[in-house]
């Protein structure tokens, strides 16, 4: 018997891969909440956990991968989504996009975002269940019944099948397991959770539950195709396959916060200095009692009673590891959004920028043609066509200044060997300035601002020669 809960080979090994970009999503208490996983025993806390729980209640993540995400993300979608078409259809589907009413730029910010998390992720457009007893798009329409989109997570995406047609890999079955709220029948408060499995063939849309018995009917699409968007940002990964950009961040993040929460698990350890006795008898020295108020005698004119402290030296060794991958980490994380680094040559500079431009272009490229392909799938079900031009505004990343670059270009305008208007123009066009700088105007404030200081240091020279 066929088993729809199947995991495909392809996919089997991501599945842990996406648990762990999961716990890193969640920042320091999907980390914390790891334990072992993330912060393992030391010999000597195999046998008491005690120990073991002592040392994760210091431990100390930095998170790093986050900001990353959150900031090309926020540099990508500066400014909305441009669709230029006018189809009174195609402006209802951007209103209104998802079933619980979020606009298409809202959505393919989720849709973005969690592909530079994971590497891929899926739009599915749909129509609502009962449209296909419609049987014209007319009648849809005067139904309500309009397509939407759903966004999916890799990780949903359990099971597929391809094949070749006319030179192009093309989807004929996908299985998405999905988790839907119940109602309990002995408690009208309580909330239940089950699991089921969407497998959707060419033309056609089937539910399974967990035991592999179809729920309901077969619902026929009308499509010759399966309506699912895969966003792909790896640029040697294929169909259902990719490997996260920022994985790397990741696992050095975690690799900073084993080495921090040891560090400082040593250093409160460590700061606390302990007493020495030399020269004293067991009665002597028990249960001594340590304060600024107290004091001790011997009968030993020779004993010896001295604090002592820990130099350090392995915390030191620990702090200069976590600096050099701190500086690994950033290094990752802004070579994507800025070709900004210290001590590195005029060749490198410009390999830097070259790479950073293809990579952010490759992406911003790719979601492009995700965007078209979910809003050609959409008036699909209105049987129309898609042919508007989108504009996403990320060039202002591309050739983003840095501080030094900008410092070197305002040196070569006073010293007069690179014109104002140049200079008005590079800012402008690299992201410095005002998009809609006038540049014309600018320069005659300037003018205008220079006539009205000499006037003033003219005025100023005859009122104190006649004074």
């Amino acid at each position: 018997m066929a088993n729809v809960a199947t995991i495909h080979p392809k996919i089997s090994p991501q599945l842990t891969l996406y648990n762990f970009i999961n716990d890193l999503s969640e920042g320091y208490d999907g980390v914390i909440r790891g334990a072992e996983k993330y912060l393992p025993k030391q010999l000597s806390e195999e046998s008491d956990d005690r120990v073991y729980n002592a040392r994760l209640k210091l431990a100390t993540y930095l998170d790093s991968f986050n900001p990353i995400i959150d900031g090309i993300n926020g540099l990508v979608f500066q400014q909305p989504i441009k669709i230029e078409n006018e189809d009174q259809d195609l402006q209802a589907f951007l209103k209104n996009s998802t079933v619980d009413g979020k606009n298409f730029n809202s959505f393919i910010k989720k849709y973005f975002k969690s592909a530079l998390k994971k590497g891929r992720s899926y739009a599915y457009v749909d129509i609502p269940q009962g449209a296909g007893q419609y049987a014209t798009d007319v009648q849809r329409r005067e139904a309500g019944m309009k397509p939407f989109v759903t966004f999916l997570r890799p990780e949903q995406i359990i099971n597929f099948r391809t094949k070749i047609q006319n030179g192009k890999e093309v989807i004929t079955m996908v299985v998405i397991e999905e988790v839907i709220e119940v109602e309990n029948a002995e408690n009208e408060f309580a909330v239940d959770y089950e699991t089921q499995y969407r497998v959707l063939r060419i033309g056609s849309v089937s539910v399974y539950n967990e035991q592999g018995e179809m729920v309901g009917q077969e619902i026929s699409t009308g499509l010759s195709y399966i309506p699912l968007v895969e966003l792909n940002l790896d640029e040697d990964g294929c169909l259902f396959d990719a490997k996260p950009p920022f994985l790397d961040v990741g696992r050095l993040g975690i690799d900073n916060y084993q080495m921090f929460s040891d560090c400082r698990w040593s250093a409160n350890t460590a700061c606390i200095p302990f007493l020495v006795f030399t020269g004293w008898q067991d009665e002597e020295a028990k249960n001594t009692v340590v304060g600024p108020n107290t004091g001790k005698t011997t009968s030993n004119d020779k004993a010896n009673l001295k604090y002592l402290d820990y130099e350090g030296k392995g915390i030191k060794l620990s702090l200069e590891l976590i600096d050099k991958l701190e500086k690994n980490i950033n290094q990752i994380g802004l070579s994507i959004v800025t070709s900004d680094r210290t001590q590195i040559t005029a060749t490198e500079k410009t390999i830097d920028s070259i790479q950073t431009q293809s990579k952010l272009q490759n992406w911003v490229d790719s979601l492009k043609m995700a965007i078209r392909q979910i809003l050609k799938y959409a008036m699909d079900y209105e049987n129309k066509k898609f042919d508007g031009e989108i504009e996403i505004k990320a060039d202002i990343i591309q050739n983003a200044l840095s501080p030094q670059e900008m410092l070197a270009y305002i040196k070569l305008a006073e010293s007069r060997k690179l014109s104002t208007a140049t200079l008005l123009k590079l800012l402008v066009s690299r992201g410095a300035l005002f998009e809609d700088l006038d540049v014309d105007n600018e320069l005659d404030e300037i003018e205008s601002e220079d006539t009205a200081f000499r006037e003033m240091v003219i005025e100023e020279w005859h009122h104190y020669k006649k004074s």
